[in-house]
């Protein structure tokens, strides 16, 4: 039984990578640069353009993104404390 699981497992798997290894590779079309400027509630960003530092980058691809992701986690019931 088990290794009928594992044999049926391995196929699934060669079936998967064959697919993604046949798919066809596609790039991300060119977008036009966004405007990183204007006021506070309308900009994409937070930091602004940074005095058309940030706007002179992007128009020749380079952007720079910082993001963080907070999990706030606790006891729920019971534990100690």
């Amino acid at each position: 039984m088990r290794t009928r699981r594992r044999a049926t497992r391995l196929r699934w798997s060669v079936v998967c990578v064959l697919l993604v290894a046949w798919s066809p590779a596609r790039a991300e079309e060119a977008t036009e640069a966004s405007s990183y400027g204007g006021d506070f509630w309308s900009r994409s960003t937070l930091s602004g353009s940074w005095g058309g530092v940030r706007d002179r980058w992007a128009a020749k691809g380079l952007t720079f993104t910082l993001d963080a992701t907070y999990t706030f986690q606790g006891v729920a019931d019971g534990g100690l404390g």
